[in-house]
């Protein structure tokens, strides 16, 4: 396989606001457009399943799914460890189902390692107990361990209220649990592909598990939390390919859009934000195989709707460096009537901050326009006892910076009133915990 040709990851000049801008929902700068093919074949609620081999397989699909395989080939069993299970005997398993999860998962590992049948487990899990949902797949035909011996994909909610996708399989004659994922709703984790994803020769779990707020009004302000599994000979258990922070409103949809024969993993943002995360940007992000794990190879973002989310794009090119880039985003920031505002006191804090900004790319770039700029500044805010915060830095780095012709001597100065000004940093670091939070440096990162 190829290597897939992805962009860069930015390196921004500061860890501290750099990271907090790439652990938000979006990144703060959108790369031109691309056209991206609709994917017919896979769509969030369908599974990605894939051929597997006939002998020796127990497989229950979701009711009323088909047999036939689609899209992707789940590896070859290679021959089979029998002393990694027990030996095979007549297990009785209860009529009745247990009424917690946690007894569900313990009954279940109880049965297999005292030498029940896999597919009487299956069949007791869906027709008896009824813990496995009718529009789950429940397997247990795929060899996601290597070790020749096939382990059982449940997908489990029980009477109690709680859900979880639970990999059960056979190791040293006994058996164990070997992965588990709560889900924060009634529902089970969403499986989305159970077969080799990313053509590495070995099995894959790609899966969006429901997670909830604290305290949420209904199961729709919950969002998924992707991840895609595989197992790791060296570390005796799954190990994660997807970054930790995949979330979306839905799972995301699985494709080999740039037919390298590798699936991408694709993610819709439809988020607009709460008072908790913040204004979130919407737009599309492409996962895709690297050759060691999945990262983000493609992302498309919708234009800012706000004008915070604006000028954290415009903070996030100066911060690598791109003050030109920078200086067009704060100008149209400026200019923009359309964004709009997440706090009813934004107007005067975010057009000061906004001209703020502008001046400083402008004393960079030697803009001639940075005399209209200060005398703007100058003309709304007369008064510095009354003016915003953003109004006084900006005179202080513009005064500085004349005088001594020295930009660290401007940020110097401009570090000096954010000592005493508190609310220079507070209203930046009030759009909740899915927006960049700032620190006196980023102010002046110069």
């Amino acid at each position: 396989m190829t290597t897939p040709r992805l962009p860069r990851p930015l390196k921004l000049g500061l860890a501290s606001l750099a990271l907090a801008l790439l652990s938000a929902c979006a990144p703060l700068e959108a790369p031109p457009r691309l056209e991206i093919t609709p994917f017919p074949t896979v769509t969030p609620g369908h599974v990605l399943v894939g051929e597997l081999l006939p002998v020796g397989a127990v497989v229950l699909p979701a009711e009323g799914a088909p047999a036939t395989p689609v899209n992707i080939a789940a590896q070859t069993t290679p021959a089979p460890d029998f002393g990694a299970c027990p030996p095979r005997a007549d297990v009785p398993l209860e009529a009745s189902a247990p009424q917690t999860l946690d007894v569900v998962i313990e009954e279940s590992t109880r049965y297999l390692a005292n030498g029940g049948d896999p597919g009487t487990l299956l069949e007791t899990l869906r027709e008896a107990w009824r813990v496995i949902p009718p529009a789950a797949p429940a397997r247990g035909d795929i060899d996601y361990s290597g070790e020749g011996v096939a382990e059982l994909l449940l997908p489990l909610a029980a009477a109690d209220g709680q859900a979880a996708l639970v990999v059960l399989g056979c190791r040293a004659g006994s058996a164990a649990v070997l992965y588990e994922a709560r889900s924060d709703t009634a529902t089970p984790p969403q499986i989305l592909a159970f077969a080799d994803v990313n053509r590495d020769r070995r099995n894959d779990l790609l899966f969006s598990a429901p997670t909830c707020p604290p305290e949420r009004e209904s199961d729709a302000s919950c969002d998924y939390r992707t991840q895609l599994l595989t197992w790791s000979a060296q570390r005796s258990r799954f190990v994660e390919l997807l970054p930790a922070d995949v979330l979306s409103a839905q799972p995301p949809t699985v494709s080999d859009f740039d037919n390298d024969e590798v699936s991408e993993v694709i993610v819709q943002l439809t988020r607009t934000g709460t008072a908790q995360t913040g204004p979130l940007r919407t737009g599309t992000h492409i996962y895709d195989w690297n050759g060691t794990q999945y990262v983000l190879s493609i992302v498309e973002l919708d234009a800012p709707r706000f004008k915070i989310q604006a000028l954290h794009e415009g903070d996030r090119a100066l911060l690598r460096g791109d003050s030109a880039s920078a200086k067009s985003i704060y100008q149209t920031a400026f200019d923009d009537p359309d964004l709009r505002f997440w706090f009813d006191d934004e107007p005067d804090i975010l057009q000061s901050y906004t001209l703020y900004r502008l001046l400083q790319t402008q004393v960079l770039t030697l803009d001639p326009a940075q005399l209209t700029t200060i005398g703007e500044i100058q003309r709304l805010y007369p008064d510095p006892n009354s003016a915003p915060v953003y109004a006084v830095l900006a005179q202080a780095f513009y005064e500085t910076f004349t005088s001594q012709s020295n930009v660290g001597s401007a940020c110097a100065a401009v570090g000096a009133i954010i000592a005493g000004r508190p609310d220079a940093l507070a209203q930046l670091n009030r759009y909740g915990d899915r927006n960049p939070t700032y620190t006196e440096t980023d102010l002046c990162p110069f």
